[in-house]
């Protein structure tokens, strides 16, 4: 998919390409001041703030695209 950053944005925050697979995504900044990626299509006009689906919270309305990014091994820093 060929997306246009510069045009297409949701809650105010651009929808970007993944690096690796292309898919769009949409960048947050976690509560530890951390930039994590969310598959765009999870995330709404209205979403200010990251509320990722986890085991811990199942309700959450973003799907981080760690989980499903074919490339995700590629991109997470070591130690994790």
């Amino acid at each position: 998919m060929n997306i246009d950053s510069t045009t297409r944005t949701i809650a105010g925050r651009p929808i970007r390409a993944c690096s690796s697979c292309g898919a769009p995504i949409v960048w947050f900044v976690t509560k530890n001041l951390a930039h994590h990626p969310v598959d765009a299509g999870t995330v709404g006009a209205a979403d200010l703030e990251l509320d990722l689906q986890s085991k811990k919270n199942p309700q959450g309305k973003h799907i981080s695209h760690f989980a499903t990014c074919p490339n995700a091994d590629q991109h997470r820093k070591k130690g994790k």
